[in-house]
């Protein structure tokens, strides 16, 4: 069973993709069966740090008739936005199209100042609650919503927790937005190059 794995870089580069590359296939292979893939970027295009998600899905290629593999897009929004939690809209298009696997992308948040714009959490379980920077309703994982998961996890905000107080601070770098934009490059660029090259 393949558990957390977390990809640790100094800079984006070459190595970061081809280690994104490997670590992926390996949890493509898990699934027996892939005609259908759903992709879905969690998060706010609103606010760069949990941005991730959304801008990633800007360069999928989405070929849902024409290719051997259908694959399909969702950015769902966060319930600030729709006023629906992220977990009924994405169970609710889970049970219409039935996808033999989902890809989630999301920004996390952490509390090791190492992980922060520095790292790739990858699992094959999900999203839980706390994972996230924005606070889901519900556990978006394989079994809530009973297929194959593959999560994508960005850590881009620290939670730093001050003695005597009870209220985090949340942070992040100055040059988070370029971070950003070149993580969710990467992201989807080793995506394409599974799905139409490898698969």
């Amino acid at each position: 069973m393949y558990k957390n794995r977390i990809i640790k870089f100094k800079k984006i580069d070459d190595k970061v993709e081809l280690s994104l590359l490997k670590e992926l296939l390996i949890l493509f292979k898990e699934v027996q069966k892939i005609h259908h893939i759903l992709i879905i970027g969690i998060g706010n295009d609103n606010y760069i740090a949990d941005a991730i998600g959304p801008k990633t899905l800007k360069n999928i290629k989405v070929n849902y008739f024409n290719n051997k593999i259908k694959v399909s897009s969702l950015e769902p929004g966060t319930l600030s936005e729709t006023g629906i939690s992220t977990f009924r809209i994405i169970k609710s298009l889970v049970k219409e199209i039935k996808p033999d696997l989902i890809i989630l992308i999301d920004s996390f948040i952490t509390d090791d100042i190492n992980l922060l714009n520095k790292s790739i959490i990858l699992n094959n379980h999900g999203i839980t609650s706390n994972m996230g920077i924005k606070k889901l309703n519900d556990s978006i994982n394989s079994k809530t919503l009973h297929t194959n998961v593959i999560t994508i996890g960005i850590p881009t905000v620290l939670e730093l927790k001050l003695k005597n107080t009870t209220i985090p601070y949340i942070l992040s770098k100055r040059d988070v937005d370029l971070f950003v934009n070149d993580i969710s490059n990467l992201i989807s660029n080793v995506l394409n190059k599974i799905i139409y090259k490898i698969l």
